[in-house]
């Protein structure tokens, strides 16, 4: 049986034909699509996907091959309107349907099929497990070895015992050098951490479905990895302008290095993107690394001429968050370019103004091209289809192969927005930075949490603007950088402040490796050993691939680390 799906038995009693109409629940508003008929006395058996809840309907008729949702209608018997029940199956799961002659349903489970969490559950915790244990374990074991050796087979003083100890990679909490108090290395492992994520969620994330990216409207746990990495990029920038005065006196310099590896990352992602159909008739422009490369050179520049007139203005204490204000008046510029373009505008005069729905199956096919609304229309418009990324994240969903949709999540209107996410971490970095008590930076970490969360609430409860990665929505940034503040701000409690978690290891190697793994697992994506098989019949097989796979990246990163190589753009 092909993994994601279940059978359905249906049995006909009645003496009529009756036709079979089903949906995913998670299609919201989508009309139930006919997808087959049972003839009086007859039994077919039919194989329906098991990774969405499936609503389902009998009818005696079939004037339209799609049959409109209406919850609340409960008659059988007429053509627009069926009575509607749902199976949430499980993987390889077998039901029988049984239709009565009155026409009743009757549904019964006769195979309860696998569930896929419990051994994915057990694989993650003996991944961890091996994990942490190889890499801290083994510091314990040379620590144990060491005393033994020096214990029966050295004369050296204890002075001498002490100092070798200290030597040895283990926990410790005295200060760390000095050359090392300035660097943070929460910020390399919070980097580490979203370099990790996004190979795991590229490889397949186990092809689970709810790791995967949302189809549409909503969040899973593929959506933290770009956004955290355009976070990380704000800090990091940060971090890049803290010597004000060395930065006025090489500000061409500056300058130019801003051209020159926004460019080098525009030019990498058109590399990318070529990989495996390398035609420059139908090569996409738009994609990750072109995303970084337009939200850094305008973050970037302006940092640079503005960085004098932020470090000369004068504020009360309980505003020097906001010194930032003239990346404040920048976010607030793409926010509206943003909110006219995609609300404002009649991109298309068969779609309402402010459509920002999935088109196709969406709102019993009422507007069935309209997908994306104003920022597909823009990449339409400036890149046509051939130029773009020509899948579907909600094609699973909304499309179903009926209408051969296509949308870019990393179009150009969303870039608007990846700026303001940006904005939000260079906020962060600047807060690092320059708050030497610990207690300030929480309190301002408190602060922005407080705020980006109110806002989030505000844009998708009053505004009914969804959360939303295809359109990088304003809710969905705000969403982001409040989680994102959060696991940094528990990242350098740990690693900074308390240093609880040595600098952050493992994560902090692939963190400072992070360009060179994005490119490495995008080119040998299809290579042994990160990939074993084409096809597995579980979850949990391709679990297990995707974290070996993941592991050889961190691996690669430490050797790359210890070997001092740092491949930067």
């Amino acid at each position: 049986m092909v993994l994601d799906t279940f059978h359905i038995d249906l049995i006909n009693q009645s003496n009529e034909t009756l036709y079979f109409y089903r949906q995913f629940t998670n299609c919201y508003k989508c009309p139930l699509i006919l997808k087959t008929s049972i003839h009086p006395g007859q039994k077919r058996s039919i194989e329906l996907r098991s990774y969405f809840t499936q609503a389902f309907a009998i009818s005696h008729n079939n004037d339209t091959f799609w049959l409109p949702r209406n919850d609340s209608c409960n008659d059988p018997t007429t053509s627009d309107c069926a009575s509607i029940q749902t199976i949430d199956a499980r993987d390889k799961s077998r039901y029988q349907l049984l239709i009565n002659s009155q026409q009743n349903c009757h549904i019964e489970m006769l195979e309860s099929g696998e569930n896929q969490w419990i051994p994915a559950m057990i694989v993650i915790v003996v991944y961890l497990v091996a994990i942490f244990s190889l890499i801290y374990g083994h510091q314990y074991i040379v620590r144990i070895w060491k005393n033994f050796l020096n214990r029966h087979h050295s004369s050296s003083p204890p002075s001498t015992l002490a100092r070798n100890n200290t030597e040895s990679p283990t926990f410790h909490t005295e200060p760390i050098p000095s050359i090392q108090r300035h660097r943070f290395h929460s910020i390399d492992a919070f980097r580490g951490m979203a370099i990790m994520l996004m190979i795991f969620v590229n490889y397949g994330a186990g092809q689970y479905k709810s790791l995967q990216h949302v189809p549409w409207d909503g969040f899973h746990l593929a959506d933290v990895v770009f956004p955290f990495f355009i976070f990380a990029m704000g800090m990091s920038i940060a971090v890049s302008f803290k010597n004000i005065q060395r930065i006025n006196d090489n500000r061409y310099q500056i300058i130019d290095r801003i051209v020159r590896r926004s460019i080098k990352l525009f030019v990498l992602g058109i590399i990318v993107n070529s990989i495996g159909a390398a035609d420059i008739g139908t090569i996409r422009i738009p994609g990750v690394l072109q995303r970084f490369a337009l939200s850094y050179g305008i973050v970037a520049t302006v940092q640079l001429v503005t960085v004098n007139l932020i470090s000369s203005t004068i504020m009360p204490r309980c505003l020097n968050c906001i010194k930032l204000w003239p990346q404040y008046a920048l976010a607030l510029i793409m926010i509206l370019i943003y909110g006219y373009l995609s609300f404002g505008w009649r991109f298309d005069p068969n779609c309402p103004i402010g459509y920002t729905g999935p088109g196709g199956l969406s709102d019993n096919v009422s507007y069935p091209f309209c997908i994306g609304g104003a920022a597909h229309r823009i990449d339409q418009l400036l890149f046509t289809r051939n130029h773009c990324y020509r899948g579907n994240f909600a094609g699973i969903l909304f499309d179903q192969g009926y209408f051969n949709l296509w949308h870019d999540p990393e179009g150009l209107l969303g870039t608007t927005n990846s700026i303001v996410l940006t904005i939000i971490g260079l906020q962060v970095g600047h807060t690092v930075l320059h708050n030497v008590q610990p207690w300030a930076r929480f309190r301002r970490f408190i602060n922005m949490i407080a705020f980006l969360a109110l806002t989030t609430i505000i844009s998708v409860y009053g505004l009914k603007i969804s959360i939303n990665k295809n359109l990088w929505s304003i809710s969905f940034v705000t969403f982001n950088g409040c989680l994102a503040t959060i696991v940094f701000a528990i990242l350098h409690y740990l690693i900074d402040l308390k240093r609880i978690w040595p600098m952050g290891k493992p994560l902090n190697y692939p963190g400072q490796n992070s360009i060179a793994l994005y490119l490495g697992h995008e080119i040998a994506n299809d290579m042994l050993p990160f990939k074993l098989a084409n096809s597995y019949s579980t979850h949990w097989q391709y679990l297990a691939q995707n974290l070996f796979a993941v592991t050889i990246w961190l691996w690669i990163s430490y050797w790359l680390a210890i070997n001092d190589i740092f491949i930067k753009v």
